[in-house]
């Protein structure tokens, strides 16, 4: 998971942003008052990932204001506008996560982290592809073969939500933090008619800045 420190202002912001794209985007200028989907591809340091970009842009403006943030909508290109529209991920509480968060759309979920350090708090299998030769069949793990798990708290109703991190990542903070990623469904493998609970696949993490 990566840390993504958000943007200081607004010129910090358009900067970052109205960068000229790749050596290859012929079409896209630096400072030219136009940020494409080439630019801002660039700053997140993808390629094709509209999912991705749009979390990494939404993660990055969460210090500037509403205002600030209407100024750099205002400059996208027209593509990159229907994208953000598309895309863009929501924002929730874990106790908001738990019931409006929507399996395998993005969401940016804030709270404070605690590490799950025995498999015997939580049994839950996850879906993983296996290819042999050229099948691909869907097999389920436990979700601790592949992540480390947190329980992501709200700081008010002491309500969490789960999410999880690769294990060779760095340990989270246990202070509030943003959590950027996608929604998964975590399964019972024992009861197949079980409903099935969610959790977050992290992607991008920043510090909360207290005002």
């Amino acid at each position: 998971m990566k840390l993504i420190e958000p943007f200081s202002d607004l010129n910090h912001a358009l900067d970052s942003l109205d960068n000229g794209g790749r050596f290859y985007n012929f079409s896209s200028k630096a400072n030219d008052g136009n940020i494409t989907s080439a630019e801002l591809a660039k700053a997140a340091g993808v390629f094709t990932d509209k999912q991705k970009m749009m979390l990494y842009l939404e993660m990055s403006l969460l210090a500037l204001s509403e205002k600030e943030k209407f100024s750099i909508w205002q400059r996208f290109s027209e593509d990159l506008m229907e994208s953000f529209q598309k895309n863009a991920p929501l924002q929730f509480l874990p106790s908001e996560a738990s019931i409006l968060a929507k399996v395998s759309s993005m969401a940016i979920v804030t709270g404070i982290p605690k590490w799950v350090d025995s498999e015997d708090k939580l049994t839950g299998f996850i879906t993983v592809p296996v290819s042999t030769g050229k099948i691909t069949t869907l097999i389920m793990i436990p979700i601790f073969e592949k992540y480390d798990v947190y329980e992501l708290r709200d700081q008010d109703t002491d309500e969490h939500f789960l999410i999880a991190q690769s294990k060779d990542a760095v340990k989270l903070p246990e202070q509030r933090i943003h959590c950027g990623g996608i929604i998964r469904e975590l399964k019972n493998k024992k009861d197949k008619n079980a409903e099935s609970t969610i959790f977050l696949e992290t992607i991008y993490y920043s510090q909360v800045l207290e005002s």
